[in-house]
C-alpha cells in the first residue's frame, strides 16, 4: 500500500489521549477511544495489504505472520522484560502473582480474556497492572489470527461476496455489542466479537479505496476529526462503552481513512511533522506509558501529582523514541544481514517468548516470587502475608464456635438446619436467626464469637438478598418455618450489603465497580437510593415481621479498598478514604432507619454502634480488618465484635416492639 504521512498523524491523535487519560487529566476523559482509532486503523492496513497480495498472488499466511511478528513482538516482549525487575522492586507478592499471569497471559495472546476475568478497565484497582493495556493487542493478535484465512477463503467466492460478509459480520458484531454492554459489559469491552465491527470498519474502508480512484473531499475528512476530538473531551468512564456512542470515533476514523487524502486541509494538519514523529513511534509510547504509570502509583499511598503523570507521559515518548530507534527499526528491516533472515527473527523471538514464559511460570508456582521478594524487601513479604491472611478469611467457612452445637451457619435452610433449629430450641429455646446476603455472614460469625446467646441459626447466602432473591435463596422459607413454628425463633437479625441499594449516577443497579472506579483521591458521587430495592427489602421483612421480630441491622459503612492499597507504604501512614464515601451511606442509614421504623420494624444503626474511625479501624502492622473492599476479615470479626452489643439490644427493642404491637391489638 501507498504510504501515506496523515495516517502517521492520526496515529498520534489515538495515542496521545490515551496516554492523557491513564495519566489522570479530566480533560480527556475519553481518551480511550484512542485504542478505537488504532483498531480502525489495523483493519484498513492489513485488509490492504492482504488484499494486494491476494491480487498479486503473492499472498501467503507465513510471509503475514512474519510481518506481524516483526511490528508487534520485540518492542513488546522487550518492554516486558524491562518491567520485570521493576515489578520485583515495587510489588507485594499478590500483585507480582497478578503480574506473572498478566505476562503469560500477554505472550499467549490471551491478555483480554485474562483482564476480562479479573479487571474492570476503568476501576482504579486496574490501573496498577502494569500490562493491561496489552487486552487491546491480544484482540488484534486474534483477529490476525482469523483474518488473514477468512479473507482468503472469501476472495475465492469473489471480491463483492467478500465486501458483503465482512458488512455483514460487522452489523452484526456491532448488535452483539450493543447487546453485550448492558449486560455482560466487561466481556463487550475486552473480547474480540464485540470489538470485530470496529476493526472490519476498517477493512470496508480499505475495499472502497481500492474499487476505483478516489479524491479527497475537506468537509467528511473534517468532521471525521471532529468525531474523535469530540469523543475524547465528551466521553468518560460513565459512558456506556464500546456501544453505539463508539460509533463516533470508528467512523470519524473511516471518514478520515476514506476522505483525507494528499492536498485536503484535514491531511494537511494530519502530516505535520511533529504528528507524524509521534505516529511512527505511537506503538512504543503505547507499550510504555502503562508499566511506567503503573509502577509509579503501586507504592504511592497519596495521589501522584499531576507534574510526575506529565513527566512520566512525556518520559513514554522519550522511551517510545528509543525502543523505536533500536527495537523496532532493526527488526521490521527485512533488508538488514542478520535480523532480516526469517529464521533469525522466528528464533529470537521464539526464546525469548519461551524466557518470558518461564518467568510468569516461576511467578505462578512461586506464588508471586515469594522467596525472591523475601530477599529483596522483607517488609513486603510481611504485608503481602498479611493481605493473603486477610483475603483467604473472606472465604473461610470454618466454624466460629466449635465448642457450641447451636451456633451454626446455613447457606439455605435446608433439612440440617431444621432438625438442628428443633433439636437446639429444645434445649435452649427460641433461638436468634441471622439472615442476609454476605454481609450478614460477617455479622453471624461476628456474633457467634461472642456467644451472647446459646442457640444462633444463620442462614446466610451470598448474593441472596430480597430484591435479587433466587430459587437458591431461603427467604420464604424463612416465613414458612417462624410461621409454623412459633416457638422456634425469639428474633430475626437481617443485614444486607448497602451498596445494593443504591443506584450509579447513570440509574443502573448499584455495584462495588461503582465505587471502585472512583479513585481514592476523588470524590464519590452522591449515589441516589434503588427504591426498588428497598421496597423489596422492607416488603419481605415487614411480611416476616408478622409472624417473629425483626431488627434490621443497616448496612455498614463499606471503604471499597483493596487490600494492597490499605497496605501500601509504612502502616503507621494514614489511608485515604474517599471524600463523600461516608455521607453516602450516612444517607442511605437514615433513609432505611424512616422506612424501615414506618413499616414497623426495629432498626439499629450498625454504623452507630460500631462507630468506624478509619484512622485505625483499617488494620495496623500486623492485621487487616477487611478481607476486600466492603467484608470483615477474620480479624476484623474479632476487633469490630468487642464494639457489637448487638443480641441483648435486639432482644430487648424486639420485646418494647411486640409488647407495645400487643397492647395496640
Amino acid at each position: 500500500m501507498k504510504y501515506r504521512s496523515e495516517i502517521d498523524g492520526l496515529r498520534a491523535f489515538a495515542v496521545l489521549p490515551v496516554i492523557l487519560f491513564h495519566a489522570g487529566f479530566g480533560l480527556f476523559g475519553g481518551g480511550y477511544v484512542g485504542v478505537d482509532v488504532f483498531f480502525v486503523i489495523s483493519g484498513f492496513l492489513i485488509t490492504g495489504i492482504l488484499a494486494d497480495d491476494l491480487d498479486r498472488g503473492t499472498y501467503s499466511i507465513l510471509d503475514f505472520y512474519e510481518r506481524r511478528a516483526r511490528r508487534i513482538l520485540p518492542a513488546l516482549f522487550f518492554v516486558i522484560a524491562v518491567s520485570i525487575p521493576v515489578a520485583l522492586a515495587v510489588m507485594m507478592p499478590r500483585q507480582a502473582l497478578d503480574f506473572a499471569q498478566s505476562i503469560i497471559a500477554t505472550v499467549t495472546f490471551t491478555s483480554n480474556i485474562l483482564f476480562w476475568v479479573e479487571a474492570d478497565y476503568f476501576a482504579p484497582t486496574a490501573e496498577l497492572k502494569p500490562l493491561l493495556h496489552t487486552w487491546s493487542l491480544a484482540v488484534e493478535e486474534q483477529y490476525y489470527i482469523v483474518f488473514p484465512l477468512l479473507l482468503a477463503l472469501l476472495w475465492r467466492i469473489g471480491r463483492g461476496a467478500t465486501v458483503w460478509v465482512i458488512g455483514a459480520v460487522a452489523v452484526a458484531s456491532l448488535i452483539a455489542c450493543q447487546w453485550a454492554v448492558t449486560r455482560h459489559p466487561e466481556a463487550a469491552f475486552y473480547l474480540l466479537p464485540f470489538r470485530a465491527w470496529e476493526l472490519f470498519v476498517g477493512s470496508l474502508c480499505a475495499f472502497y479505496m481500492r474499487a476505483g480512484p478516489r479524491t479527497g473531499h475537506d468537509a467528511p475528512a473534517l468532521a471525521g476529526l471532529a468525531l474523535i476530538l469530540g469523543s475524547i473531551f465528551a466521553f468518560d468512564d460513565h459512558t456506556p462503552f464500546p456501544s453505539v456512542y463508539a460509533l463516533a470515533p470508528v467512523l470519524g476514523t473511516a471518514l478520515i481513512l476514506v476522505f483525507a487524502q494528499s492536498g485536503t486541509l484535514t491531511a494537511r494538519v494530519l502530516s505535520f511533522r511533529p504528528f507524524v514523529w509521534v505516529g511512527l513511534i505511537s506503538y512504543s509510547a503505547y507499550l510504555w506509558h502503562q508499566p511506567l504509570f503503573a509502577f509509579a502509583c503501586i507504592p504511592m499511598i497519596s495521589a501522584p501529582s499531576p507534574a510526575l503523570m506529565l513527566g512520566l507521559s512525556a518520559a513514554s515518548l522519550g522511551l517510545a523514541y528509543l525502543s523505536w530507534r533500536f527495537v523496532e527499526g532493526p527488526f521490521r528491516n527485512r533488508s538488514a544481514p542478520v535480523l532480516g533472515r526469517r529464521g533469525v527473527l522466528f528464533s529470537v523471538v521464539g526464546v525469548a517468548a519461551l524466557a518470558l514464559l518461564a518467568v510468569g511460570g516461576y511467578g505462578q508456582v512461586s506464588r508471586g516470587y515469594k522467596v525472591l521478594l523475601g530477599q529483596l524487601h522483607p517488609a513486603y513479604l510481611t504485608s503481602g502475608a498479611t493481605v493473603e491472611r486477610a483475603i483467604a478469611s473472606h472465604a473461610n467457612t470454618s466454624d466460629p464456635a466449635p465448642d457450641a452445637p447451636c451456633i451454626r451457619g446455613f447457606k439455605r435452610l435446608n433439612d440440617a438446619a431444621r432438625t438442628m433449629a428443633q433439636d437446639c430450641a429444645k434445649a435452649h429455646g427460641p433461638g436468634v436467626m441471622v439472615l442476609g446476603d454476605s454481609h450478614s455472614i460477617d455479622l453471624f460469625r461476628l456474633l457467634a464469637r461472642r456467644q451472647d446467646v446459646p442457640f444462633i441459626l444463620g442462614i446466610n447466602s451470598a448474593g441472596c438478598r430480597p430484591a435479587a432473591a433466587g430459587n437458591s435463596c431461603s427467604y420464604q422459607d424463612v416465613i414458612d418455618l417462624v410461621a409454623g413454628n412459633p416457638d422456634l425463633i425469639r428474633v430475626v437479625i437481617f443485614e444486607q450489603a448497602g451498596f445494593y441499594l443504591l443506584r450509579d449516577m447513570a440509574g443502573d443497579p448499584g455495584s462495588r465497580e461503582m465505587f471502585q472506579r472512583v479513585s481514592v483521591h476523588d470524590t464519590v458521587p452522591d449515589f441516589p437510593f434503588d427504591t426498588g430495592a428497598i421496597d423489596a427489602m422492607i416488603g419481605y421483612l415487614a411480611e416476616l415481621n408478622a409472624q417473629v421480630p425483626v431488627v434490621v441491622f443497616g448496612p455498614r459503612i463499606e471503604p471499597h479498598l483493596p487490600p494492597e492499597t490499605i497496605m501500601r507504604g509504612d502502616c503507621g501512614q494514614p489511608i485515604p478514604i474517599r471524600d463523600g464515601l461516608i455521607g453516602v451511606f450516612e444517607r442511605l442509614d437514615t433513609e432505611l432507619a424512616r422506612r424501615a421504623t414506618a413499616a414497623g420494624l426495629v432498626y439499629v444503626s450498625q454504623n452507630e454502634m460500631i462507630r468506624f474511625d478509619f484512622s485505625r479501624d483499617f488494620g495496623d502492622c500486623d492485621r487487616l480488618f477487611w478481607s476486600d473492599g466492603d467484608h470483615f476479615s477474620d480479624e476484623g470479626e474479632a476487633y469490630f465484635g468487642d464494639r457489637v452489643t448487638l443480641i441483648p439490644e435486639a432482644l430487648a427493642l424486639t420485646a418494647d416492639a411486640w409488647s407495645r404491637r400487643s397492647d395496640r391489638r
